[in-house]
């Protein structure tokens, strides 16, 4: 299968998402997670570069990520790999854990790391694991407490120390799934935008496209698809729910009407 080539990052730092094939589980219980913690350390120190948040959810993690994209490949590629076949030992399955290659948004500015680690800390919060971002598996208790595995010195100082940290953790902002812009959006930005359900998304882009259009938009020759595709986001629609309410691959969505 060929892959598209991967946008970079000059600042050679990316948001990194990966889940499990048809988003089942990936970690059963703790020792699967401590051991995926495990070996995430141990080929960290083997790596030039270094993480400034990660997050263990049921299905699928988030990192974020400070190396240049060759490392960084070959960093999930270990990581990743390795945990598979742990886990399918372990746990008495066969095939491929993971969905696909890991997806990677490359974060161009500070107030996109700040966004996009503030995105990882709130994951478990989003999915109603926990009323706080002060979550077992992620690198927030690092940041309050000691760190391990995370490098956190640098993101303290652009959010102007721990309370300002713990602050912009704690206040009811939307979140939004790093890629849904082309430029993601910084704290200010984040308070001022609702979250939209798919259900309203559906109702919008019925409204911009007419019902004909939408039901058969996946299905349009590539012109007219992109055309339609273009509409939905100068209506407002992310990315993302686009994805989401046409089944169009993000990249396919994020790519129409840039030629």
């Amino acid at each position: 299968m060929s892959y598209s080539k991967r946008e970079q990052s000059e600042a050679d730092l990316y948001h990194v998402y990966a889940r499990g094939t048809g988003r089942r589980l990936i970690f059963e219980d703790d020792t699967d997670r401590i051991q995926y913690c495990r070996r995430m350390s141990r080929i960290l120190d083997e790596t030039k570069g270094g993480l400034y948040a990660w997050c263990l959810m049921g299905n699928h993690i988030h990192l974020v990520a400070n190396m240049q994209i060759e490392v960084l490949s070959a960093f999930m590629k270990r990581l990743n790999g390795g945990y598979a076949r742990y886990f399918n030992e372990r746990h008495g399955r066969s095939g491929h854990l993971f969905e696909s290659r890991f997806g990677s948004e490359p974060i161009k500015t500070d107030e996109q790391l700040m966004t996009a680690v503030r995105y990882v800390h709130r994951n478990p919060v989003k999915a109603n694991m926990t009323v706080s971002c002060d979550y077992r598996w992620s690198s927030y208790r690092e940041y309050i407490s000691f760190p391990s595995i995370t490098d956190t010195a640098f993101t303290l100082g652009l959010f102007n120390g721990l309370e300002a940290f713990k602050r912009s953790h704690e206040a009811d902002v939307a979140d939004h799934f790093l890629g849904e812009r082309d430029e993601l959006p910084g704290v200010d930005d984040m308070q001022a935008r609702r979250c939209m359900t798919t259900d309203e998304a559906v109702v919008l882009s019925i409204s911009l496209l007419g019902n004909d259009a939408f039901n058969a938009i996946a299905g349009l020759p590539r012109e007219e698809r992109d055309r339609c595709l273009v509409i939905l986001k100068k209506g407002g629609l992310s990315i993302r729910m686009i994805s989401l309410v046409t089944g169009i691959n993000r990249n396919t969505v994020w790519a129409a009407g840039r030629e």
